[in-house]
């Protein structure tokens, strides 16, 4: 054995240097104190520690950078609506239309696509609950008998005129009572009945079933008809002449 210190030679059994009194070692461990060696292995352990540690905070960096932040989330969310459309429209200050603007909304008022083709307009809104066919001589060729096709779903109903051999035809009538089917100027079913004459003005008639009717000011063959019931729309026809 020999000193931990003075590395004087210490005799066997004895556990202190009688010449300086510091802890004996076996040579073969060399110089380095037990306290020493606990020491580094403490360290080391430390370090390693520190490494888990640091890779561990790194890896959730990584990952979190990877994540949108608050904003760029709320940013990428619709804001469900907090006031119905028909309420807006309710609220809604419109001006009187001009009679431009008259005359094409009685020409054509929806704003969904409806095509003048029976084949087209199945395959748009699919198999009609109800189907009509009615020839009509045609006004201009006589002996030639045209075909009037009435195809009406729930809550729309279209008119279809179509020349014998054509393939296209001519929409002379669209009922419109879906709310959910869009309208200009949001006069649709369920609409205030008051809404119709701040837009059009004073109807050109009023029958006693409660329909409001207004023809455009060139012909005044083509007309839209709003059906009024409680001071509500209830649905809007526009009917155009056979020619």
């Amino acid at each position: 054995m020999n000193c931990s210190r003075c590395s004087a030679p210490i005799g066997n059994g004895l556990r202190f240097c009688e010449n300086c009194g510091a802890t004996a070692v076996s040579a073969t461990h060399g110089t380095t104190a037990p306290s020493e060696t606990k020491k580094w292995v403490m360290i080391g352990i430390g370090g390693f520690l520190a490494l888990v540690l640091v890779g561990t905070v790194a890896s959730r960096f990584v990952s979190h950078a990877k994540e949108p932040t608050i904003a760029e989330a709320k940013a990428n969310v619709t804001p469900p609506e907090s006031t119905p459309p028909l309420a807006k429209a309710e609220n809604a200050d419109f001006k009187p239309l001009t009679v431009e603007q008259k005359d094409a909304f009685i020409n054509e008022g929806w704003t969904f696509n409806i095509p003048e083709s029976e084949v087209e307009i199945v395959a748009a809104f699919g198999k009609p609950d109800q189907l009509n066919r009615q020839k009509v001589e045609n006004k201009h060729t006589p002996g030639q008998m045209d075909e009037i096709v009435d195809l009406e779903y729930k809550g729309l109903r279209v008119g279809l005129y179509k020349v014998a051999g054509a393939v296209n035809g001519d929409l002379i009538e669209v009922v419109v009572i879906d709310p959910k089917l869009p309208i200009q100027y949001s006069l649709l079913a369920g609409a205030s009945a008051d809404r119709i004459t701040k837009l059009l003005g004073k109807p050109s008639e009023i029958t006693p079933e409660g329909s409001w009717i207004y023809s455009d000011s060139m012909s005044g063959f083509h007309s839209v008809t709003f059906k009024v019931a409680d001071g509500r729309i209830q649905g809007v026809q526009w009917t155009a002449p056979i020619d």
